[in-house]
């Protein structure tokens, strides 16, 4: 009995993985860029995708057909590490992004010999895992394979309503008060409205009930029903479910009353053409055609009697998938419709005067000629340029150029994909020197808006995608020198410290004797324009060691937990502009810790408020406890400087960082998530 609920268990297993590799296949194929420049200067990666429990699979240092395949469990933590060397001695750098089956993608980057990201595979399905490495600005490999996951649960905790309304072509959405009464027209068109996301990898479903009778079903993030016409009182109640499990209810009442509908339907001056593709076809409602894949216009004209004005709704219906609404209530009939994928269609045009439907118009068509694939490397990209008003800059792959600071440039991109379908999409990041990175996408064009604020070397990543398949990548680089500004103003409010029952309304310059525990440390200094104030907070111990630092803060908003006896000295300095404006110090005196034993945090163990490190000196690797369970955080590791020497984003509360090429030297370390902001020293010896 045991061996037979185990050979069914392995071919339920079997049967999922071989339907998710079908369906990968079928989307997408593997793009091998590894002959993007010479290699001379690189050494072949070594990739590894580690498990919760520990245990590495290596990941081939090529893209092979048939693609490299890995079976991942839903809403748990995976680590995907890869060795990288270039042999010019140049620093190495790495690209990674993850995209799952909706094409929502996850970027990570990072330098040195070694590089590690953590990611959860939150959906069911293919997601495509790409990874690019540069030796300077020279892409020499680009390695993709697919992660796949068959179930992933579907519950209500975590889930939101979105939003639940009336509409009607002649006014804007009504919010719905569950409970309440509302009375409409008949003849007004209302629909009812609603949108639920489901945690997890589900869609919600709805159930649309009058007077208690289930009439319509529907799923996914949104749902719509319109209401009955025929004059009455009705009861209408929605019921969304995440699985099995009933997330959201609402009942309310509607009135419909009879209201005198204007009957001004008259007939059609031009009958419905689609012109396109250097063909015309004429009088299409009832006829069927063959299309070449392309874009098409469709126009014509239908008068009404006395003073109504024609109304149209067109639909396009594929032969799978849901309706395409293309315009509702439009007063003219000229829609321009881009057809980029091969397969049967149908068109519905419903003509209305003063509300009345007046007329139908139905023909379908089939499209052919459908193209999209990846062109050769660098031949997809048209355009790609940095702009300021009055200037353009071309830039090519690879490349650094200059750019001004504190100036709007857009940064401007086109791709074209091989063939006569208008698939392309770009997706892409600037990272900052500081390590920022934001994110932006586009399809087949991108007209990014970006200010540098900082000096030093930005980077910009493009991706480009065909029918969702990944293309050749490109990165070029973007020098900025910010000069300081002398735009220091004063104190909208000098720094003040509560905490303890206590209020200090002035600090700098004095001392203070203080009971053990934590103080809000607050203050305003106002820049003159365009500046803003940063401040570096510093906490000294009489010993000379700093217990707690925060550089580069946009606001003074910090608690600073005194967990020993003795005296202290903080230091707080302001900047504009990166220009010193002000310092105020003060001393402390804290008294009365009989033990440090702060409050600990139920899902990790670990105290509240408290970053751990460990082996903290290290000689190289770093570990992390974080000291909540949320879900995100960035790390980011500065100099005594204050320069942002590595960055880390999308980690978990259990990390690593690798310090072996950093110097020898003190290090403060920032973890910060949606909700808190944690600091600590880091010795590398």
């Amino acid at each position: 009995m045991k061996s037979r609920m185990l050979t069914s268990i392995f071919f339920l297993f079997f049967f999922c993985f071989q339907a998710l590799m079908s369906s990968a296949n079928a989307q997408t194929t593997p793009v091998d860029t590894s002959n993007m420049s010479d290699k001379k200067g690189c050494i072949a990666p070594k990739i590894a995708i580690i498990d919760p429990s520990g245990t590495a699979t290596n990941v081939p240092n090529t893209s092979p057909a048939p693609p490299f395949s890995y079976s991942a469990i839903c809403q748990k933590d995976y680590r995907i590490c890869a060795k990288f060397a270039c042999a010019n001695g140049l620093a190495p750098t790495y690209v990674a992004t993850v995209t799952d089956k909706d094409g929502v993608t996850a970027s990570y980057t990072g330098t040195g010999a070694s590089f590690c990201f953590n990611h959860q595979f939150n959906k069911e399905g293919v997601h495509v895992v790409t990874l690019h490495f540069f030796c300077g600005n020279v892409c020499c490999y680009s390695v993709t394979f697919y992660v796949y996951v068959c179930d992933c649960p579907c519950n209500c905790e975590g889930g939101k309503l979105n939003h639940i309304n009336f509409s009607a072509p002649n006014w804007r959405a009504m919010p719905i008060e569950c409970g309440k009464g509302y009375e409409f027209c008949h003849n007004n068109q209302v629909s009812f409205n609603v949108g639920y996301d489901c945690a997890g990898d589900c869609d919600a479903t709805y159930e649309y009930l009058v007077n208690g009778v289930s009439t319509a079903s529907g799923s996914g993030n949104a749902f719509s029903q319109a209401l009955p016409t025929v004059p009455g009182t009705y009861v209408i109640a929605i019921i969304i479910r995440c699985g099995k499990t009933v997330c959201y209810e609402c009942k309310f009442e509607v009135k419909i009353v009879d209201c005198n509908p204007v009957d001004c339907c008259g007939k059609w001056e031009n009958l419905p053409d689609l012109i396109g593709a250097g063909i015309k076809y004429e009088d299409v409602c009832g006829k069927g055609f063959e299309l070449k894949c392309g874009k098409f216009q469709l126009i014509g004209n239908y008068l009404c009697k006395d003073t109504c004005k024609a109304t149209y709704d067109v639909t396009l219906y594929p032969a799978v998938g849901a309706p395409i609404v293309i315009t509702t209530n439009d007063p003219t009939l000229n829609e321009v419709l881009n057809f980029t994928s091969n397969g049967a269609y149908s068109i519905t045009v419903v003509v209305k005067c003063g509300g009345k439907v007046c007329d139908k118009c139905v023909f379908k068509f089939q499209v052919f000629g459908c193209a999209c694939e990846c062109p050769a490397q660098g031949e997809g990209w048209k355009k790609i340029q940095l702009s300021v008003t009055g200037a353009v800059t071309s830039v090519k792959c690879g490349e650094t150029i200059n750019a001004k600071c504190n100036q709007m440039y857009y940064i401007d991109a086109v791709y074209n994909c091989v063939g006569n379908g208008d698939c392309a999409k770009i997706k892409g990041f600037v990272t900052a020197p500081d390590g920022t990175l934001t994110n932006f996408s586009g399809s087949g064009s991108v007209a990014v808006p970006y200010t540098f604020t900082q000096s030093g070397l930005y980077s910009v990543f493009l991706q480009p995608y065909c029918d969702g398949k990944p293309c050749p990548p490109c990165r070029f680089f973007i020098k900025v020198d910010c000069a300081p500004v002398d735009c220091c103003g004063q104190w909208e409010k000098k720094p003040a410290m509560s905490g303890n029952g206590a209020i200090f309304p002035e600090l700098c310059g004095l001392g203070f004797d203080l009971k053990c525990g934590k103080y809000t440390l607050t203050g305003v200094y106002i820049c003159k324009a365009p500046c803003k104030a940063t401040y570096d907070i510093t906490v000294t111990s009489a010993s000379g060691a700093i217990v707690y630092s925060s550089l580069n803060d946009a606001t003074l908003n910090e608690v600073i937990g005194f967990g020993t006896n003795g005296g202290y000295l903080v230091q707080i300095v302001v900047k504009c502009g990166g220009k010193e404006c002000a310092k105020c110090a003060f001393k402390v005196s804290v008294q009365g810790c009989l033990s440090v034993d702060p409050a600990i945090d139920k899902n990790t163990g670990l105290p509240q408020g408290q970053l751990r490190a460990f082996p903290n000196p290290t000689t190289g690797q770093l570990n992390l406890d974080l000291p909540t369970s949320t879900a995100s955080y960035q790390l980011v590791l500065r100099d005594l400087t204050g320069k942002t020497v590595l960055h880390k984003q999308n980690g978990s509360n259990r990390e690593s960082l690798s310090l072996e090429d950093l110097p020898n030297g003190t290090y403060f370390l920032e973890a910060i998530s949606a909700e808190n902001r944690y600091k600590t020293l880091v010795v590398k010896q």
